[in-house]
């Protein structure tokens, strides 16, 4: 990391999915809230898992992002990111990822907090972030879960105890 990076923090998430088509039905209990999915919808999803080699390609999309930017963030100690705007990173990153010849399909950003409030800002935010890609707002979801309760629901996905 950059010598400037110390203080700064970047949390870049994906909703991802699976990484075997053995943990497609965990994610569908996780991605549910705990709820049970079908067995005929969770041959489905598998199924079309099996067609992207047998796992979400979200993740690796992500981690390829998450490398450019740690990349561009510690180029040569320059400071020419301090304190740059999140939606300017986000238009070069993406611009990136465009140029590799992918494609945003839609994208599902939650913010957790402690007590998050987003309802009157959620247009807002999904036009601004719809924006800096230059995609249709349309696919962009914006929502707010607490920590508490995203946190007991890996809980029970994993079989413990929340």
């Amino acid at each position: 990391m950059g010598f400037f990076l110390s203080s700064m923090l970047v949390l870049l998430m994906a909703m991802g999915g699976p990484d075997s088509l053995e943990n497609v039905e965990p994610f569908l209990l996780d991605v549910r809230g705990g709820r049970p999915t079908p067995p005929e919808l969770v041959a489905e999803i598998r199924e079309r898992y099996r067609t992207t080699g047998g796992k979400s390609p979200a993740v690796g999309i992500t981690k390829g992002v998450a490398t450019k930017l740690e990349q561009r963030l510690n180029e040569s100690g320059d400071e020419q990111y301090r304190g740059a705007s999140s939606l300017d990173l986000l238009r070069e990153a993406y611009r990136d990822v465009r140029e590799a010849g992918w494609a945003l399909v839609n994208a599902d950003c939650v913010l957790i907090g402690e007590e998050p409030r987003i309802g009157p800002f959620r247009d807002q935010m999904r036009e601004r972030l719809a924006g800096a890609m230059d995609v249709d707002p349309g696919r962009i979801a914006v929502r707010a879960t607490p920590e508490a309760r995203r946190a007991a629901r890996t809980a029970r996905t994993r079989g413990e105890e929340p």
